[in-house]
C-alpha cells in the first residue's frame, strides 16, 4: 500500500481554488486518477466524471466543496488513507520498476514507451544495431540514445573466408560493405612443400585453395651432383625426392685415356670419380711406331726402342712413315725383309741370307742308273737344290730291285745274268 500522492495534491488544488478558483474536486481527481479507481479503501468503486461534479457508485454522492468531503469522510481519514495505486506507464512519472517515463511514445528519444531505456552501454551493438556492417553502433550512456556513424576505411567489414578471399574493408562512405571478390589467379595459395609438390593458385572463383597436386612421377627432383652421382626422379605420390642415391662401384666413371691409362670406377662412396690412375711401368703396349721394339709404358707413356735393322731383319731400312716401313736390300722382300726375292734362295751355309739362286736355268733329268750294290736303281729326277753359293745339286731317288738286281739300270729277276755283265756273272756263278 502507498500514499495516494494524487489525492494530496488534489486536496491542494481544491484549497487553492476555494480561494477564488472554479474546477470542482471531481473535476481535479479525473484529471490525475483513471476511471474505475478505489479510492475509499473499501473495495468501492467511485467513477469521477468531469462535467457534471457527480461521483458515480454506490453510495452515489455529490461534492461541492470541500468542507463536504471533510463533514462526510474527515480530514483526518483522508490523510491517513492508503491507497495502492499500480505504476502506469506513459503517464510522466517514473515509478518503481521503470528505467525511464517521459510520457510519450517514441522509442527512439532516449526511453521507449515499455518505459525502458531505448539502448544500454553494455547491450549497445544489438541495441543500436541498424544492419548496416559499416557503421559504428553507439549508446550515449547519459542519454540512452543511439548514433549510427560510418566507420572508417581501416575497419574489416567482411573477413576473409578462405585463403584465397580477400578482406573486404569500408569505405568511410557507404554504409554497407564492398562487394565480397576473390583472390586473382596470380596469388600463390599453398607454396610447394617439396621438390616433388607443386605450388598451388587461386583460381579467382573459390575462396578456398585448389587440391593439392604432386609432381607426375618420373619428373626429376634431386640431378646427379657428380659423374659418381644418379638423378633422384618423383614418385607421384610424396612432395618429397626420394633418398640420394649413388652409383654403385661398377659403374665406369673415366675410361682409359691410352694404353698406359686404366679406367676408374665408382667407389659407391662419394660423387665424384677418384683420381685418374696410370698403367704400372713396363707395361706392355704399342707405340703405333712400326720402327721400334719391345714397347712398354713408362710414366704414363708408351715408349718403344729404335731397332730399324732389326725389324727389317738386317736386310732394309726402317721408315716410320713409309707402308710398309721398310725398304729392303737387294735380293730381300716383304714388309720386313723377311723373304728372298725372286731369284734368289736362301743360302744353306748362311740361313737368313739371299743369294742368287744357283739352280737358275739347271735341268737335273738324267739317265737311271745302279747303286754301288746293285740293288736298286738310281734314278735323277728335274728338282735341283742349291747347296752353296753358285753351288747346287739334283735330287735323286732310289728304286729298290730286291730279290733282284739292278742291271744296267733296270732291275732283272736273280741269277739271270745279262750277257757281258761280269759284275753279275761275279754275283751268280
Amino acid at each position: 500500500m502507498i500514499k495516494n500522492r494524487r489525492f494530496f495534491s488534489c486536496l491542494l488544488i481544491i484549497t487553492i481554488l476555494l480561494s477564488g478558483g472554479f474546477f470542482s474536486c471531481s473535476q481535479l481527481l479525473n484529471f490525475n486518477m483513471p476511471e474505475g479507481y478505489d479510492a475509499g479503501g473499501d473495495g468501492e468503486e467511485i467513477d469521477i466524471q468531469q462535467d457534471d461534479g457527480h461521483i458515480d457508485g454506490e453510495p452515489q454522492q455529490e461534492v461541492d466543496s470541500f468542507e463536504d468531503i471533510q463533514q462526510e469522510d474527515g480530514i483526518d481519514a483522508i490523510e491517513d488513507e492508503e491507497i495502492e495505486v499500480p505504476p502506469t506507464c506513459g503517464d510522466g512519472h517514473k515509478d518503481e520498476g521503470e528505467e525511464c517515463d517521459d510520457g510519450n511514445t517514441n522509442d527512439t528519444d532516449g526511453c521507449k514507451s515499455d518505459c525502458t531505456y531505448t539502448c544500454h552501454v553494455e547491450t549497445q551493438a544489438t541495441d543500436c544495431n541498424d544492419n548496416h556492417n559499416c557503421t559504428t553502433d553507439t549508446c550515449d550512456p547519459l542519454l540512452h540514445t543511439c548514433s549510427n556513424t560510418l566507420s572508417t576505411s581501416t575497419v574489416a567489414c567482411r573477413p576473409a573466408a578462405g585463403v584465397c578471399d580477400i578482406a573486404e574493408y569500408c569505405d568511410g562512405i557507404h554504409p554497407d560493405c564492398p562487394e565480397d571478390s576473390m583472390a586473382t589467379t596470380a596469388i600463390e595459395c599453398r607454396p610447394a612443400a617439396g621438390a616433388c609438390d607443386i605450388a598451388e593458385y587461386c583460381d579467382g572463383t573459390h575462396p578456398d585453395c585448389p587440391a593439392n597436386v604432386f609432381a607426375q612421377s618420373g619428373v626429376e627432383c634431386r640431378p646427379a651432383a657428380g659423374i659418381c652421382d644418379v638423378p633422384e626422379y618423383c614418385s607421384g605420390t610424396s612432395p618429397n625426392c626420394p633418398t640420394d642415391e649413388l652409383a654403385g662401384t661398377t659403374v665406369e666413371c673415366r675410361p682409359a685415356a691410352g694404353q698406359c691409362d686404366v679406367a676408374e670406377f665408382c667407389d659407391g662412396i662419394h660423387t665424384y670419380c677418384p683420381d685418374d690412375r696410370l698403367a704400372d711401368d713396363e707395361t706392355e703396349c704399342n707405340d703405333s711406331n712400326p720402327c721400334t721394339i719391345n714397347d712398354i709404358c713408362t710414366s704414363g707413356e708408351c715408349r718403344g726402342n729404335l731397332a730399324g735393322e732389326e725389324v727389317c731383319n738386317y736386310h732394309g731400312t726402317c721408315v716410320p712413315t713409309n707402308t710398309p716401313p721398310c725398304t729392303c736390300d737387294e735380293g730381300y722382300t716383304g714388309n720386313f725383309c723377311q723373304q728372298c726375292d725372286e731369284g734368289y734362295v736362301e743360302d744353306p751355309q748362311n740361313p737368313g741370307t739371299c743369294i742368287i739362286d744357283p739352280c737358275t736355268g739347271v735341268t737335273c733329268n738324267g739317265a737311271d742308273t745302279c747303286n754301288d750294290t746293285y740293288t736298286a736303281i738310281v734314278r735323277v729326277t728335274g728338282v735341283c737344290i742349291p747347296t752353296g753359293e753358285g753351288t747346287y745339286t739334283c735330287e735323286t731317288t732310289q728304286i729298290s730291285c730286291a730279290p733282284g738286281v739292278c742291271v744296267s739300270g733296270s732291275c732283272v729277276e736273280a741269277g739271270t745274268p745279262a750277257e757281258g755283265d761280269l759284275i753279275i756273272n761275279d754275283l751268280n756263278p
